[in-house]
């Protein structure tokens, strides 16, 4: 994976610039699917910049896929600390309301599906 390489080069041409983390975390997630490390990168973006917005949204969709809601929910409350203008705000309220619906939606299936199970 080139690319993979070219975005290491950047982390460490640039190591303390948290943007440079999110970028590698993203790539690594669209290619290998690899959310632990993603998780691992954007971490590191966030200690190297703590209000680092892009991180906080990344990181939002990765435990999304991971199913992590405990740790969605304080990425948010994060996130929206760090939060400096509308853009920024709305992005994570927007992630925080899709999973909201979401889990709204999971748990009527559900209900549908035992309702289902009982009256066959």
């Amino acid at each position: 994976m080139a690319a993979k390489g070219k975005y290491e080069e950047a982390v460490e041409a640039a190591p303390n610039v948290a943007v440079s983390y999110v970028n590698l975390a993203s790539l690594v997630l669209r290619v290998s699917k690899n959310t632990q490390e993603a998780v691992a990168l954007l971490h590191k973006a966030i200690q190297k910049d703590a209000c680092c917005i892009q991180a906080y949204v990344l990181l939002i969709q990765v435990y999304t896929l991971m199913n992590k809601e405990k740790d969605i929910e304080e990425v948010i409350k994060k996130g929206l600390a760090c939060a400096v203008d509308f853009d920024d705000i709305a992005e994570v309220l927007g992630y925080k309301y899709v999973i909201e619906e979401s889990t709204k939606c999971n748990a009527l299936v559900k209900q549908l599906r035992e309702e289902s199970k009982q009256s066959i």
